[in-house]
């Protein structure tokens, strides 16, 4: 009997990023580019009580290429370890939480500085939920990072990539900042049960 795996969280996240990035580029190229303000976050809309939706879908759509396979590459890496250390449905949660609450965030950040009118879309916040819940979970962990050549721990690793991404322009750093939060937050309410899962792990295989 031939065993047939199963597709793990994380790659069946990528394939609905990168589906829904090819469906909607289609779209836009071949029918109407009106279908990207039904699927990207303005604030505008949001505060006027429409496209509700978009604070969910724009988690899943990308400005081009590139923002897609950086964002794709990044839940590649921390959505495989952290899958394997809190278990699917607890990743599930970070994954969306985080990206709504990034969405939230990016929503309400025209009270401050962003322009009302502008549009979001993008995985990150998401991603940065992930970051985060990692970076209490397993601080000292080592980690490279970009333009850094030597490993250094997990949770300065996180805040030093949000500071970086900071200073690019267009970059919805309220969303990454909302998303931060979320995974911070759930990653100390599940630190207990992934500390207890992990000697479950380490008596198992000891006996």
């Amino acid at each position: 009997m031939r065993y047939k795996k199963r597709l793990s969280v994380t790659e069946t996240l990528i394939i609905a990023n990168i589906a829904v990035f090819i469906a909607v580029s289609v779209i836009a190229n071949l029918v109407s580019q009106d279908i990207i303000r039904h699927v990207a976050l303005q604030p505008a809309a949001i505060w006027q009580g429409q496209n509700l939706w978009t604070l969910f879908t724009s988690m899943f759509m990308h400005g081009n290429f590139f923002h897609l396979f950086v964002n794709m590459f990044s839940l590649f890496f921390l959505g495989s370890f952290i899958e394997q250390l809190v278990g699917k449905k607890k990743y599930l949660m970070i994954y969306f939480i985080g990206g709504l609450l990034g969405s939230v965030f990016f929503a309400l950040s025209p009270l401050f500085t962003e322009s009302w009118m502008v549009m979001a879309v993008g995985a990150s916040g998401a991603i940065f939920a992930l970051g985060g819940a990692l970076a209490v979970l397993t601080p000292k962990l080592p980690v490279f990072i970009m333009l850094i050549p030597i490993p250094i721990p997990m949770y300065m690793a996180i805040f030093i990539l949000f500071i970086m991404l900071s200073f690019l322009p267009n970059i919805a750093n309220s969303g990454h900042f909302g998303g931060l939060v979320a995974g911070l937050l759930l990653g100390w309410y599940y630190k207990k049960d992934v500390q207890r899962r992990q000697r479950l792990i380490m008596r198992h295989q000891y006996y």
